[in-house]
């Protein structure tokens, strides 16, 4: 998982070439808030319909434990709006938006 430590440390490595101690502050914070971007930005809110039969991810609530939420693999292959009110989907995103692009690990 990618945590802050995890960012930090790219972020120190990214910029370590940066002689300018104003200028690394800044791409620093610039990099950071780019990282926070794009994790907000692939969630897709479940009234939006996903591509048909194309892999998703998806945040529900789970009515086993209270307060919590639970990942799951969606491949459309039934109707969208009932399968989100059943499940009571909050978010969801494209499996390949999370994956590295070319197959390589």
């Amino acid at each position: 998982m990618i945590n802050e430590e995890k960012i930090k440390a790219a972020t120190d490595v990214v910029f370590a070439d940066v002689l300018s101690p104003k200028a690394n502050i800044c791409m620093s914070a610039g990099f950071i808030r780019g990282i926070e971007w794009f994790k907000e930005t692939i969630w897709h809110d479940a009234k939006e319909e996903p591509e048909y039969r194309k892999p998703i991810i998806i945040k529900r609530i789970c009515n086993i434990i209270e307060g919590t939420y639970v990942v799951d693999v969606y491949y459309n292959v039934f109707p969208w709006k009932k399968y989100a009110d059943v499940y009571e989907i909050i978010k969801w995103c494209y499996i390949e938006d999370i994956l590295p692009k070319g197959g390589k690990k």
